[in-house]
């Protein structure tokens, strides 16, 4: 498979609201993307990886040979790669050494996630965005590769930074609270950009599950 040329990426993918990723850099903190399985991720990795160092922390996948040619894409694509599965302090050396970290965290958190509704209905969402912005001190910025449409007359990426959240410095009652917060915010982020365009978030396991709501009732 030939990767996309750097300036066929560029052509392909415009970027709107660079400048909260920009501001999250200017404070020296490193700024952490949180995205989603939605529109085309990885070419809005790319994109943002031709203007500034952009690290993201993947998951590796089970067949080994798969796994290596997604990440060799990824890198010639601008893009580093970490394991979620690394230490805690090397995810988090890259937002001490003020770079860009990406984090998909829209995938069902299991037993260790918090159980808070998305859209309406309880489920097990995963906490470390929050935790890792409450330790690296660095701003959330929510970042998502939108499909322009109509999609077969166009089809192309917007880049899209919605914002700029900074969980440090507020008035929390307990690190507990900032992290339930944080991860209600990286929830609502990911509400909005469905609800305007759900034919582009790509799930395809049970999100929701019955164990979780009967959980919730109980409590």
């Amino acid at each position: 498979m030939r990767v996309a040329s750097p300036r066929e990426i560029a052509d392909y993918c415009d970027i709107d609201g660079f400048e909260h990723i920009q501001k999250a850099l200017d404070g020296g903190r490193g700024a952490l993307l949180v995205t989603a399985h939605f529109g085309n991720w990885e070419v809005m990795g790319s994109r943002v990886g031709q203007k500034i160092p952009m690290t993201v922390i993947a998951r590796p996948r089970s067949n080994l040979g798969v796994d290596a040619h997604i990440e060799e894409v990824r890198r010639e694509s601008g893009m580093s790669v970490i394991s979620k599965y690394d230490s805690a302090r090397e995810i988090l050396g890259v937002l001490r050494k003020n770079g860009a970290l990406g984090i998909l965290p829209d995938q069902y958190a299991g037993e260790n996630g918090l159980l808070l509704p998305l859209f309406g209905q309880l489920t097990r969402f995963e906490p470390a965005p929050a935790r890792l912005a409450l330790m690296g001190k660095a701003p959330i910025v929510p970042s998502f590769g939108i499909r322009r449409e109509p999609w077969l007359a166009d089809g192309r990426i917007v880049a899209t930074m919605t914002g700029l959240h900074n969980l440090n410095g507020k008035d929390y009652d307990s690190r507990e609270e900032a992290m339930l917060a944080g991860t209600r915010l990286v929830i609502d982020e990911l509400e909005k950009i469905v609800r305007a365009h759900p034919a582009q978030w790509l799930w395809m396991h049970r999100r929701w599950r019955e164990e979780d709501d009967e959980e919730g009732r109980r409590e």
